[in-house]
């Protein structure tokens, strides 16, 4: 497994430290998600120069717009930023790139009853082909994070998106607490084996947190080892499948970077 990082900036001022430490606890890889940076080639080759001194591979790129509703930052993405973004991955030595499924919610985690009919997921399928058309020359990768309350919420829901577009450019991000809701919580080890059984041939990165619910039914995503995910467990699963590709480890900060590799270099023994 290639085992990362997520680097999240903020700012461009952020990008040296957050580099310079992922090296220095041994990471080579990372997942780049430019969370408040302009996208500019001037930006984007400052990105690359920096990751390159260093010696970090860069393996998907978060690009989190909300395809439901294009033209909101919820995450500092619109959809008109993701596709400047693609003009920019060769300079990164990217073709992979990662967005939500998207929701029509204001807020993008909250629950709306319009994320689960079908032309919500008719315009997920309208956009997956214009971005892969967009990827097309450098044979790249659309990469979908899936959460419980947007359209990609389900595995009827992915495998329906799957189905219409049937290409390989099409990946999922499986990242356990995503798909688990509050109702789901006691099930949680067993719904993770029944993603990992679904979705195992078309993976295209996972993603390493944790997650507990609080009293009020409200969650918490802290980093690897910080909950309750079963993490035996899904490595067993993995290991069962052969993967070997994109391992990012999420929702850690500079400080936490080593213990979060330790965790999971201990998990992965």
């Amino acid at each position: 497994m290639k085992l990362g990082i997520s680097i999240e900036l903020y700012k461009m001022e952020e990008l040296e430290e957050k580099v310079s430490t992922a090296v220095a606890c041994g990471f080579e890889f990372c997942q780049m998600f430019l969370r408040k940076v302009e996208i500019s080639e001037v930006t984007i080759n400052k990105v690359a120069d920096v990751c390159k001194s260093y010696g970090l591979k860069i393996g998907p790129v978060g690009a989190y717009a909300n395809p439901l509703r294009p033209n909101d930052e919820q995450m500092g993405w619109t959809m008109d930023k993701v596709k400047k973004m693609i003009e920019f991955l060769p300079i990164l030595g990217s073709n992979e790139i990662v967005l939500w499924s998207g929701t029509k919610a204001d807020d993008l985690l909250a629950y709306n009853a319009g994320n689960f009919g079908k032309e919500a997921l008719r315009e997920v399928i309208r956009m997956s082909e214009q971005v892969l058309e967009l990827l097309q020359d450098m044979d790249g990768t659309l990469t979908f994070e899936p959460y419980y309350t947007h359209v990609l919420h389900d595995l009827p829901s992915i495998h329906a998106l799957l189905h219409y577009i049937q290409s390989e450019r099409i990946k999922i991000i499986i990242d356990p607490p995503n798909y688990i809701s509050p109702d789901d919580y006691d099930s949680r080890d067993e719904k993770m084996v029944e993603l990992l059984d679904s979705l195992y041939a078309h993976i295209g990165a996972v993603h390493f947190k944790d997650f507990r619910l609080l009293p009020d039914r409200s969650w918490d995503y802290p980093g690897p080892g910080g909950g309750v995910m079963n993490y035996p467990l899904l490595i067993k699963k993995l290991d069962e499948y052969g993967y070997s590709s994109w391992g990012i480890i999420e929702h850690v900060g500079p400080a936490e970077y080593a213990s979060s590799k330790a965790f999971l270099e201990a998990q992965l023994r």
